[in-house]
C-alpha cells in the first residue's frame, strides 16, 4: 500500500491482502480458493489470514438473515480498522 500502513505485515500477509483486495465486491472468494491460486500451502495461507485479522486488515462478522439462517461476512481493508466486537 502506498501509505505504508501495512509495513508491519509479513511479506506473505501483504501478498494475501493484495490478492483479496483485487477480488471484485460480490464475488465469493474463500481461503480455499486462495490456496488454489497461491503456491504457499494451506497452513501458511491460514497463518497469513490470522495475521491480517490480528492487525485489523481482515474483519469477520457473524450475521443472521431475517429467516433465522446465520452467515459469515468477511471484509479486507487496505488500512487497519478497529473492530467492534460488542453484540448488536
Amino acid at each position: 500500500m502506498p501509505d505504508g500502513s501495512d509495513s508491519g505485515l509479513s511479506p506473505l500477509a501483504r501478498r494475501v491482502l493484495a490478492c483479496m483486495l483485487a477480488v471484485p465486491e460480490g464475488i465469493k472468494f474463500t481461503g480455499k480458493d486462495l490456496t488454489d491460486v497461491m503456491p504457499e500451502g494451506p497452513y501458511r495461507i491460514q497463518k497469513a489470514l490470522r495475521e491480517l485479522g490480528a492487525t485489523g486488515h481482515r474483519t469477520v462478522r457473524r450475521l443472521k438473515k431475517p429467516n433465522g439462517q446465520f452467515y459469515v461476512e468477511v471484509e479486507y481493508h487496505a488500512t487497519p480498522v478497529e473492530t467492534d466486537d460488542s453484540p448488536s
